[in-house]
């Protein structure tokens, strides 16, 4: 018996029966607000994921249409929040995404205004609309989604404390993996944007590790996880949005040749879960 499951269950008994589970995924309990929020995301999201892939494998998404991908990641910062939200403490939750939304916006305004840290590049109109300067709203979604899940597949795989500055170091390393996968995807492929300078700058990358390591260190110290959600069951949500978003990377590069970059990104995420997976069995 765990008495503090069982006063985690009373504490939600004005929560959504049914939210134990989605498919085959295992959810927790939630407020209905919460519960219809992120059922309906997640609904949209697995709908517009194969849908997008077949437009873009077949050729028929142009430029005219490559809007949709602000919708696309907007639906992902939105099943990415009401997620975080319920697994974790949702004041400290809530003030770590102004912050990581903040700070998204403010390193992308930098970015495309100085070419620091990244390297000199703009986005296209395909990302519409704009918060500030040249920085598009859909990139700050992406930045969230992405950092917020991969610290908490992570933390759910490795079973490790919030503040563990290992797990910081193996979510920075499974973004990194991502992002790697994503560059050809988006600035070769859909020139969602262009660098001024030629090819992708290996500085893009070493300021992503850098910016990966911050944001996962960010995220230790505001997230508490809730005592009912301290399993790896709960690791299901991130790993379906990282998953989708690596799937399609992956296979869009590789059709469009884009070998190596997709390989090193692969191989990087495959390293920080597996990473995680290990670490969980030598605790116990």
């Amino acid at each position: 018996m765990n008495p503090q499951g069982a006063s985690q269950r009373t504490d939600d008994s004005r929560a959504e029966p049914f939210m134990r589970g989605f498919g085959p995924l295992v959810l927790p309990t939630m407020p209905r607000v919460l519960a219809l929020a992120l059922k309906g995301s997640l609904a949209v999201l697995l709908v517009m994921f194969p849908v997008g892939m077949v437009l873009m494998l077949s050729g028929l998404l142009s430029n005219d249409t490559l809007w949709t991908t602000t919708v696309f990641l907007g639906v992902q910062f939105l099943v990415t929040l009401t997620y975080y939200v319920s697994v974790a403490r949702s004041g400290p939750a809530l003030a770590a995404t102004v912050l990581l939304m903040a700070l998204a916006i403010g390193i992308e305004f930098v970015g495309v205004t100085t070419g620091y840290p990244f390297g000199q590049y703009y986005y296209s109109y395909f990302l519409e609309p704009f918060v500030i300067g040249n920085v598009p709203l859909a990139i700050s979604f992406a930045w969230f989604a992405l950092v917020v899940n991969s610290f908490l597949a992570s933390l759910f795989l490795s079973g490790s404390p919030e503040k563990s500055l290992r797990n910081v170091a193996v979510a920075a390393l499974l973004v990194l993996g991502i992002d790697m996968a994503l560059e050809p995807f988006a600035a070769l492929v859909n020139r969602y944007w262009t660098w001024m300078d030629g090819p992708i700058p290996l500085t893009n990358f070493v300021a992503w590790a850098a910016l990966a390591l911050a944001f996962a260190f960010v995220l230790s110290r505001f997230t508490v996880l809730k005592v009912a959600v301290r399993s790896r069951r709960f690791a299901g949500i991130p790993l379906l949005v990282l998953g989708l978003n690596i799937v399609q990377f992956t296979v869009v590069n590789l059709v469009h040749g884009h070998w190596l970059l997709t390989g090193s990104g692969i191989a990087m995420i495959a390293a920080s879960l597996g990473s995680s997976y290990r670490w969980s069995h030598r605790a116990r």
